[in-house]
């Protein structure tokens, strides 16, 4: 008698003693669901901010140290001089932006009408986030991340 009487005082009625590690065990997959998502977003954002700075970094350098040239009409890249840049924006970056690499085809310099502009394309292409699986389903993850910056070539 004693028994029920503790019970009744903690405030659960008998036979609910496992009630709260059953839900438990429901909610957690749901709770650790939410929180690898919360975790992917900060990751790919950090990837994404990361390489959208050497991006940009990297394309201020090319227009302002002139590693181009106009030859009738059509610019011509100093691939030796950036590649020399992207090494050392490299050198200087962490996580993923640390193994950018070029997007293909960049970086180049189109024309439209009277405007020429520059792109330079990086991507980060390292498993960003691992494969999981939940419950038998396995969670989407990115593989990759890139980042297009364009600049307008001073006339």
């Amino acid at each position: 008698m004693a028994f029920f009487a503790r019970q009744r005082m903690h405030g659960m009625a008998p036979r609910q003693r496992g009630g709260a590690a059953i839900e438990m065990i429901l909610i957690f997959p749901i709770l650790l669901l939410l929180l690898y998502t919360a975790v992917s977003y900060a990751i790919l954002f950090w990837a994404y901010q990361g390489l959208n700075g050497m991006t940009s970094e990297l394309a201020g350098q090319i227009i302002r140290q002139e590693w181009y040239e106009e030859d009738s009409g059509s610019h011509t890249l100093d691939i030796d001089e950036i590649n020399l840049a992207l090494a050392a924006l490299r050198d200087n970056a962490t996580g993923p932006a640390a193994t950018a690499g070029w997007c293909s085809g960049s970086p180049s310099i189109s024309s439209d009408g009277d405007i020429d502009r520059l792109s330079v394309c990086l991507v980060a292409e390292e498993s960003l986030l691992p494969q999981i699986s939940l419950l038998g389903v396995k969670l989407p993850h990115e593989t990759s991340v890139s980042v297009t910056a364009t600049l307008r070539v001073p006339q």
